[in-house]
């Protein structure tokens, strides 16, 4: 395989893993979430009440949330890097991702307000869960915004450094002898000098 074929590639397994990572972040705890408040619960007058069951299922969901974006954003640090990503593609992924997020976030806003009851039965329980679970699938749709943050940082370090090298040349001066760079004469204020 060539080695520009064997790049692209790579960045479509990486693109396939990251996303299908999302995407079963998304689905699976979602939903495990609507099976158990189904099967372990009854909604009455728009007020959940888990069975006994109900709540250690939804705390065990909760766990593979939490694990399921730790992989996510895992895979996505290591694999979004400059040397396996190119920037256009990083630029796509990371405009995708947070459009995915956001239209994630409004699915969960419309889910929230339908338990408009949070004080009562296992509403809180319910909404917690939610804000944990959109809270994770940030997290890992992150990475993709961090890694461009990332690189952006870096190439303003290296055009300020390049600014800050360009300056100090013109502000110092050379020994036409040896080549010694010199620091620029200052000018003493009028004021020292009458004092």
């Amino acid at each position: 395989m060539r080695p520009h074929a064997r790049r692209g590639f790579y960045v479509v397994m990486i693109l396939l893993a990251y996303v299908g990572g999302l995407v079963v972040l998304v689905g699976v705890p979602l939903q495990l979430f609507l099976t158990i408040t189904h099967q372990c619960g009854t909604v009455a007058a728009g007020v959940l009440q888990l069975s006994s069951c109900g709540q250690p299922l939804l705390i065990a969901t909760a766990a593979l949330t939490l694990g399921l974006s730790v992989a996510v954003g895992g895979i996505a640090r290591v694999f979004l890097q400059r040397e396996h990503f190119g920037p256009l593609w990083l630029t796509l992924l990371t405009l995708g991702s947070l459009y995915a997020v956001s239209a994630a976030l409004d699915d969960m806003r419309s889910a929230l307000s339908a338990l408009h009851q949070l004080s009562r039965g296992d509403n809180i329980t319910a909404g917690a869960f939610i804000g944990f679970w959109i809270l994770m699938v940030g997290y890992a749709a992150k990475a993709a915004w961090d890694e461009s943050r990332d690189r952006v940082a870096d190439q303003l370090r290296a055009l300020i450094r390049r600014w800050d090298k360009s300056a100090s040349g013109r502000n110092d001066r050379r020994c036409p002898h040896c080549g010694q760079v010199m620091p620029h004469d200052t000018v003493t204020p009028a004021e020292d000098v009458i004092a």
